[in-house]
């Protein structure tokens, strides 16, 4: 892989070298064989200890570097730059950053859950060094929230929408729309994306949602929208990287996330959330440094600056 790449650089001679895939250790060495190109690298998903393995074992190995890499914000910037010698540049997620906002009427009383649904897989979901059942992965985490969640909207008289992954399929019976009947029954929507961008826009119409550890709903908060976490796979499965926040410490409970699979907790976040008024919202989001886990930056101006400065060489004097 290695050969290939340097020929393909040495026939092509670009000028400018980016990746998506920011926790793959040989675009990290990629400068040490031709200084003279600039790269960049672009963070799009949160990264725990086993995606960040790899990369490690290669710093620790020898010097990594990119001229420039893109991350979420200062939490996901305080991690790279222990492995990789870099500038970085904090722009937030460039896909959510991509979609326009859309303010709607502040009666709106929709809480959309976030869903990471894939189809069965019967070798099961490795992590951490862990193989674990599809159930014990998804559904397990998944029937908690679901069963407090289609409650609460009764109880409360608001809808539950469940939001669906990426490109699902719209057919009635799809696996993934079955899944959710099948946990929730009847008294819900379903809504199913065409693309990613549209899962982005849909949260911008919900007064909250809800999310276990989806990164969708990072970029909720991030974009000015309410949205709470209920990170419980991490105490269900034992696996401390699924908290909320990581790699930074976050205590197990908070105004707007717990990794405690406990309803009472759910529905104080729950309630919290409806009756904040904005301005207590955002004194809260600026309490707890929100802005460290995922910034915003409407119409990516900062990914297209450096771009520019990168591509359109300064005017000699």
């Amino acid at each position: 892989m290695t050969a290939s790449t340097d020929a393909f650089i040495r026939f092509v001679q670009p000028d400018l070298i980016i990746t998506l895939i920011d926790n793959d250790p040989r675009f990290y060495t990629l400068l040490q064989r031709h200084p003279q190109l600039t790269t960049v690298s672009i963070q799009n998903g949160v990264r725990g200890t086993l995606e960040m393995q790899g990369l490690r074992r290669a710093a620790a190995d020898g010097a990594l570097s990119t001229s420039y890499l893109c991350v979420f914000g200062a939490n996901s910037e305080d991690l790279y730059r222990k492995l990789v010698a870099c500038e970085t540049v904090r722009t937030g997620l460039i896909k959510n950053n991509s979609v326009p906002r859309t303010v709607l009427s502040k009666g709106k009383q929709t809480i959309g859950f976030v869903s990471q649904y894939k189809h069965p897989d019967k070798t099961g979901t490795v992590f951490q060094g862990h193989l674990f059942t599809w159930q014990e992965w998804f559904e397990l985490a998944d029937t908690i929230v679901l069963h407090f969640l289609k409650h609460y909207a009764a109880r409360t008289n608001r809808n539950l929408l469940v939001i669906a992954t990426p490109f699902a399929v719209t057919d009635p019976l799809s696996l993934e729309e079955v899944y959710f009947r099948r946990l929730l029954g009847d008294g819900y929507n379903f809504f199913a994306p065409r693309d990613i961008c549209a899962s982005v826009a849909k949260t911008d119409e919900c007064k909250l949602v809800v999310a276990v550890d989806s990164t969708l709903g990072l970029e909720a908060i991030a974009r000015g929208n309410r949205a709470a976490f209920f990170s419980i796979r991490s105490e269900l499965l034992n696996q401390p990287d699924m908290r909320f926040g990581w790699p930074a410490e976050y205590a197990d409970d908070g105004p707007f996330w717990t990794n405690v699979p406990d309803p009472a907790i759910f529905e104080r976040i729950m309630d919290f959330l409806f009756a904040a008024s904005d301005a207590e919202w955002k004194e809260t989001l600026l309490q707890h440094n929100f802005e460290r886990i995922m910034e915003y930056d409407s119409g990516n101006t900062r990914f297209k600056n450096l771009l520019a400065d990168i591509l359109v060489p300064a005017p000699s004097a």
